[in-house]
């Protein structure tokens, strides 16, 4: 009988505490952090999170025709783990698994080889996007092949059915759906909506057994907007432009039509343009709605924004004779105003239809720089309008303290401020409706599920 060793009675007891202590550190893990952790991954397991995107609003012209809609199409998508798994339980090699892939890259037209290295270097990856925007024939094709682990999704894609025609106006959106120029990214918020989400119970080979109540929420799909545009104006607006741009040579142009006793835009242009189904293939300059973003000296068309007031203080009457004398006028300072034709003299009326600066010299130097700048800011010249596009420039029209002497006939010539085309157009508008400044609208509203058009927006 061998005797008793209390080292080796030691070494037993002591191996069986660490043990013990291994077992009691491992039970704590599990009920602390580990817990978490097992929790999670059962979760991952179990259930799969599943976000259901919501349909991007419309936008209508304000005869109902679409300009900016979405259309649903599929994209392909591989779990190449499950793939796998499926071939290794039934059996199959994986030339099997090979062979399966290259039926898949001939429906799809694409290289059998990179798509099998692809799937390869992500073979434990749950989800692999392939090919979006496929058409109904090509899905036919991969159901009927009938792949494990490869499934087609619904995806949304923003249409432009009309091409380029008003692409400064609806802006564009990116590939992740979102808006980038325009009223896609004025109005972002209102048509896209919210996504929901459904969170589905899978059995052990990825099946969808259930899904609770509380575990579903439906997507809210964007508004839709309808504009104050006409379609059919905007196109022919953006020929004209076009024409003329391309007839004296200009690097662009652009055309604003407004209804004066409303401030509805009927057609907004630029040339050039672009077409906001391809926004990658466009440059930011190019995209630059400059019909409010790039304010410019506006030369003689201010003049009827200065003659106008002036005769409604009864300052000046539209019979009385200013002395025009010839093609150049000198200044009490010694500054030179030309006119391009000679004239003797000229009726105010005749001053404005004929564009004379020597006419405008003499009226600005009678009426003085407070009454210009008055009569001016009456327009709200130097302020934006507020229509619901991003982007619009104020303008410039310099505080009356920063004036001088030679303010006076630069600015009744159109010098020394800026405006924009909307601005302009805008002031045109009082001279056909009796005198009131509209307020610039493009957005009619928002058109409601009962066909009615809600006049308030909410960006």
């Amino acid at each position: 009988m061998p005797s008793f060793s209390p080292l080796r009675a030691a070494v037993v007891m002591i191996g069986i505490g660490c043990c013990l202590l291994g077992l009691t550190a491992r039970v704590a893990y599990l009920q602390t952090y580990g817990r978490e952790q097992t929790l999670r991954r059962a979760e991952r397991q179990q259930h799969q999170n599943e976000t259901l995107y919501a349909r991007r609003g419309s936008i209508f012209d304000a005869n109902g025709m679409l300009m900016a809609g979405t259309v649903q199409t599929m994209s392909l998508f591989v779990d190449p783990k499950f793939m796998q798994e499926e071939y290794e339980s039934n059996g199959k090699s994986l030339v099997d698994m090979d062979k399966a892939v290259e039926r898949l890259a001939k429906v799809l037209d694409r290289d059998a080889f990179e798509l099998s290295q692809l799937l390869g270097d992500r073979y434990t990856s749950r989800f692999v996007r392939l090919a979006d925007n496929l058409d109904p024939e090509t899905c036919r094709e991969i159901e009927r092949l009938k792949l494990p682990g490869v499934g087609l999704v619904p995806a949304n894609v923003r249409y432009y059915p009309m091409g380029s025609i008003a692409a400064h106006l609806l802006g564009g959106v990116g590939a992740e759906g979102k808006g980038l120029e325009g009223l896609e990214l004025r109005f972002e918020r209102l048509l896209a909506g919210k996504d929901g989400y459904k969170r589905t119970l899978k059995d052990a080979r990825r099946r969808g057994i259930a899904v609770n109540a509380e575990d579903y929420l439906p997507p809210q799909n964007g508004q839709h907007l309808v504009l104050t545009i006409d379609a059919n104006i905007q196109m022919i607006a953006e020929q004209e432009l076009a024409s003329a741009c391309k007839t004296w040579g200009a690097k662009h142009g652009e055309c604003v039509v407004m209804d004066p006793r409303t401030g509805d835009v009927l057609a907004l242009a630029n040339w050039p343009t672009f077409n906001p189904q391809n926004l990658e293939d466009s440059t930011n300059d190019l995209r630059r709605n400059r019909c409010l973003t790039d304010p410019y000296e506006p030369g003689s068309t201010i003049k009827p924004f200065i003659v106008g007031p002036i005769l409604g203080w009864n300052m000046a009457r539209l019979t009385e004779i200013f002395p025009i004398k010839g093609p150049t006028y000198v200044t009490d300072y010694g500054r030179r105003v030309t006119d391009v034709h000679p004239y003797e003299k000229l009726a105010l009326w005749d001053v404005v239809v004929k564009s004379s600066n020597i006419g405008m010299a003499m009226l600005a130097e009678r009426v003085g720089n407070a009454n210009l700048h008055k009569a001016l800011r009456g327009f709200c010249f130097g302020e934006p309008t507020g229509i619901e596009l991003p982007g619009e420039d104020p303008g410039l029209i310099n505080p009356l303290k920063k004036w001088g002497k030679y303010s006076t006939q630069s600015v009744a010539q159109g010098y020394e401020l800026m405006v924009t085309p909307l601005q302009l157009a805008r002031g045109m508008c009082a001279f056909a409706n009796g005198g009131r400044l509209v307020q610039p609208r493009i957005v009619k509203g928002i058109l409601e599920e009962n066909g009615r058009i809600a006049s308030q927006t909410d960006s």
